[in-house]
């Protein structure tokens, strides 16, 4: 620092420091939540979109919810197409049964498939949520930042 004030004769300011998350989050002009307070967006959204005899309790929910979200967050992340994702992986559980007969699948199975071809709606449904209210995970920050990085 001295040898700053040797070297200037005027008062300077020193230029302002950020993380390249803030910055990203910045740009996005989204606020980064924790994964609890995630979880519960995601599962106000999707019980907005799941009928309610088909709708699970909070704890079943919430096994596979963490890990589903992990997926959206890296889908966004990586700025991947996420529904060029879900299809494929909707493609990979169909020819896993390709060899079962429609008299021959089980409840689990249609229930499973039923499953896969819900995840595009829950995935866009809870993305404008969030951003609606201006909140977000990693993926979706970068992707919002991706946007508006004129």
């Amino acid at each position: 620092m001295e040898s700053f004030k040797k070297h200037l004769k005027d008062y300077f300011f020193a230029p302002k420091i950020v993380s390249v998350e803030d910055f990203v989050q910045e740009i996005s002009g989204v606020r980064n939540i924790d994964n609890v307070e995630l979880l519960f967006e995601f599962f106000e959204v999707y019980s907005s979109l799941t009928v309610s005899d088909k709708r699970q309790d909070f704890e079943q929910f919430a096994n596979w919810a963490k890990t589903l979200l992990q997926d959206f967050n890296e889908i966004d992340r990586y700025l991947i197409n996420p529904d060029y994702v879900f299809s494929y992986l909707k493609d990979i559980e169909v020819l896993k049964r390709w060899d079962l007969s429609p008299n021959n699948t089980t409840e689990i199975i249609d229930k499973q498939l039923e499953f896969w071809d819900c995840l595009p709606n829950y995935y866009s449904k809870f993305y404008n949520h969030l951003l609606e209210k201006k909140i977000g995970y990693q993926g979706l920050i970068y992707r919002e930042a991706v946007k508006n990085i004129e």
